[in-house]
């Protein structure tokens, strides 16, 4: 309770203070606003008017025809903003305001124009509505200022006309350089697939013999699993070889064993496949099988040297003779048989081999049928993709799109007023910077008086009772 009397003690006292400032101070007061007051009433009425005359235009984003300035983004704020800034920068261009300054100025001389230039520059703006930045919005003025409206609808009037003039031309030469460009794309892209068509038509006149073989080593949808040419001979050789090396492998397991036969004094077992009607060998074998049961028969009748029975053996070793001479002709044959095989086996291996190589050479000149033909494609898919890039640059050319892009709402007019001084807010601004530099100037000048003034400040600083005061003498 006690800090919140002090607290408002404190408040009356400074109040108290500060009025009595102002009464003690109030010539300071008067006299610094009234010399500042007097100065701006001075500036509004002596300051020269400035007249503004503005034109007005509109920016719409329709979509580019001309590839080189397809804009890909989908910021269509950023995009907006850059194109406002480069209005600005084509209507401040020296271009622009060098064509203004002849216009203006017919009599100048060409070392004159660049300073007369500059002097305009400061006389133009371009903002947008309002005064705030370009951000949001899709339209721009352009202010031209002059001490007379004449002056500044004569420069607005110019200005305008030579910032179309030259955006129409911009446009215009970026158009016709972007057509330009893509005619030399398509005239090189067309040589360059020219050459490469030409390429992969000599290989394939060169190659024609080949042609159908390399084709059938593609794989891909619709391609069937038939294989013809080299490939498939490849194939059927080594079925064959297969097959040769079964039959060796059997006819020299079977020569080896009748070998092993023919090695024993004993009668040799004649294989099945030896045996047959008209063979010789079966005939020969059943007259030893004849002969040795008519000798098993006579043995057990008579003795060893019966006559009959020695005539019988005699026979009997004289068919084995001719069943042995008849096996191993047999054999004979077989080894030839096997020999014939090993032949056969070596002409299938030269034959593959050289398959082999064939198919070798074949996939190689698959390969190298495979570049050339994909780079064909690629250099007629580039040719076809610059020739249509062409034609929609010819036609932006032709309609001259970016010059639709810049719409005129608002036409220069002659301005009616001044567009500043503004002398009656001057005034008032006068007035309220005078009251403030009055109070200022006052609490300076109290804050360095060191005098004592009211009785209060007396006893304060003496410590001594004030017994009465004596008044201001004039």
């Amino acid at each position: 309770m006690a800090t919140q009397h002090r607290g408002t003690i404190v408040s009356e006292n400074f109040l108290r203070e500060f009025t009595f400032l102002l009464f003690y101070r109030q010539k300071t007061i008067v006299v610094t606003t009234l010399v500042v007051f007097t100065l701006s009433v001075l500036a509004a009425i002596f300051l020269p008017p400035t007249y503004v005359s503005s034109s007005k235009y509109a920016i719409s984003l329709t979509q580019q025809l001309d590839p080189l300035k397809k804009d890909l983004v989908y910021d269509t704020k950023n995009q907006l903003l850059r194109v406002l800034q480069s209005q600005k920068e084509i209507v401040l261009s020296a271009t622009v305001l060098q064509q203004t300054a002849r216009k203006l100025f017919p009599n100048a001389s060409e070392a004159e124009i660049p300073t007369l230039a500059d002097d305009l520059k400061k006389r133009i703006t371009v903002t947008p509505p309002k005064g705030e930045d370009f951000e949001g919005s899709n339209v721009f003025y352009l202010n031209a200022s002059g001490k007379t409206p004449q002056a500044a609808f004569s420069l607005a009037q110019i200005l305008s006309a030579n910032y179309l003039d030259a955006y129409a031309s911009m446009s215009q030469s970026r158009s016709g350089y972007s057509y330009s460009f893509y005619n030399t794309q398509v005239d090189k892209l067309n040589q360059e697939m020219q050459t490469k068509s030409r390429k992969l038509r000599e290989f394939e006149v060169k190659h024609a013999s080949n042609l159908v073989d390399i084709l059938s080593l593609e794989v891909g949808a619709g391609k069937t699993n038939v294989e013809i040419g080299p490939k498939a001979l490849l194939t059927e050789s080594l079925r064959n070889r297969q097959r040769l090396t079964e039959q060796y492998e059997a006819q020299s397991k079977i020569i080896e064993i009748l070998e092993a036969e023919a090695a024993k004094n004993t009668i040799p077992v004649v294989m099945a496949d030896m045996e047959g009607t008209g063979k010789a060998l079966t005939a020969y074998r059943n007259k030893v099988t004849q002969i040795q049961l008519q000798i098993s028969e006579m043995k057990t009748q008579f003795t060893s040297g019966y006559e009959p029975l020695q005539q019988l053996q005699k026979e009997l070793q004289l068919a084995t003779a001719l069943l042995r001479n008849e096996f191993n002709s047999i054999l004979k044959a077989k080894k030839i048989e096997l020999d014939s095989l090993t032949a056969q086996i070596n002409a299938i291996d030269a034959v593959i081999g050289q398959l082999e190589k064939t198919l070798t050479a074949t996939a190689q000149e698959r390969s190298t049928y495979d570049a050339l033909k994909q780079d064909y494609v690629l250099a007629r898919d580039a040719y076809a993709d610059a020739r249509s890039k062409m034609e929609q640059a010819r036609l932006a050319a032709s309609i001259n799109q970016e010059k639709q892009d810049i719409a005129p709402v608002d036409a220069p007019e002659l301005p009616l007023k001044p567009s500043k001084p503004n002398r009656p807010l001057l005034a008032v601004l006068g007035l309220f910077a005078g009251l403030f530099l009055g109070l200022a100037l006052a609490l300076t000048v109290d804050y360095f008086d060191h005098t004592l003034k009211t009785p209060e400040a007396v006893e304060q600083y003496l410590r001594l009772p004030c017994l009465g005061s004596v008044g201001r003498i004039s």
